[in-house]
C-alpha cells in the first residue's frame, strides 16, 4: 500500500512543479505584452497644452498632471514613468507630444 502512496505522491508533486513553471511563464510573457502594448499606445498617442494643474490621485495611486489647451483640458498621468518626470514638470510648462514619437518637449 506504501508504494502505492509514494507513486501517488510523486505524480502529484510532478503535476504541481509543471503547473508552477507553466504559470510563471505565461505570467512573463504576459507581462511583456503588457508592455508592448503600452509603449505602442504611448507611440500613437498626441497632446499639447499648458500645465495647469499637478496632483496625487490616490484612487490608482498615481500622480496627474492636468493640461490646458483651447479650453479643453487633459489629465496625464506618467504612471509607467519615471517619478522625476512628474517632479520636473511644472505648472506652467508647455508640454508637447507628438503621434509617431515617445519623446515628450517640455517649454519652460
Amino acid at each position: 500500500m506504501s508504494k502505492h502512496k509514494f507513486t501517488i505522491f510523486l505524480i502529484l508533486l510532478l503535476l504541481g512543479i509543471v503547473t508552477t513553471i507553466n504559470l510563471f511563464t505565461k505570467n512573463v510573457v504576459s507581462q511583456e505584452e503588457f508592455f508592448n502594448d503600452l509603449v505602442e499606445n504611448s507611440f500613437r498617442e498626441s497632446y499639447s497644452g499648458i500645465v495647469k494643474k499637478k496632483y496625487y490621485l490616490r484612487e490608482g495611486g498615481r500622480d496627474v498632471i492636468v493640461l490646458l489647451k483651447d479650453g479643453i483640458k487633459t489629465r496625464l498621468d506618467y504612471i509607467h514613468e519615471k517619478q522625476n518626470l512628474y517632479e520636473f514638470i511644472e505648472v506652467g510648462d508647455t508640454v508637447i507630444k507628438k503621434n509617431g514619437s515617445n519623446s515628450i518637449i517640455i517649454k519652460r
